[in-house]
């Protein structure tokens, strides 16, 4: 399964991005849901769906302690990073250390339209 991270400060811009994307045409099967309700039920939603979208709270994924207790670096495919919390992008990657996967900046044009077709292509560009 790929799991898909957007993740901002608290869980208000990035859930309403997040749920702009499962409701774009074409992604009636992708499931959208809080990242730490999609870790409760990871083993589950792993055999059931494709692709799923979390979004939630960048301290999730921000330090080592919790990549490695959720084993993370196993579950994420991507991370997008909402514009405000830009420094943390150095932080992100040091909990990723030995990982392929590095965090993607959202661009501030459609992170602050919440233009959910535009992230949803760079999302699959980045595939």
């Amino acid at each position: 399964m790929e799991l898909i991270v957007i993740g901002c400060f608290g869980q208000r811009s990035s859930y309403m991005l997040a749920t702009k994307i499962g409701k774009l045409e074409g992604n009636e099967s992708l499931y959208v849901d809080s990242l730490s309700n999609i870790l409760e039920t990871y083993e589950h939603l792993s055999t059931t769906y494709e692709c799923c979208v979390a979004y939630g709270s960048i301290s999730m994924i921000d330090s080592r302690y919790n990549v490695r207790m959720y084993d993370l670096q196993h579950k994420i495919s991507q991370i997008w990073v909402a514009p405000q919390a830009q420094y943390m992008m150095h932080r992100i990657e040091k909990a990723f250390v030995g990982s392929d996967i590095l965090p993607h900046m959202i661009d501030q044009r459609v992170f602050g339209i919440m233009d959910a077709l535009s992230l949803w292509n760079e999302i699959k560009a980045a595939r």
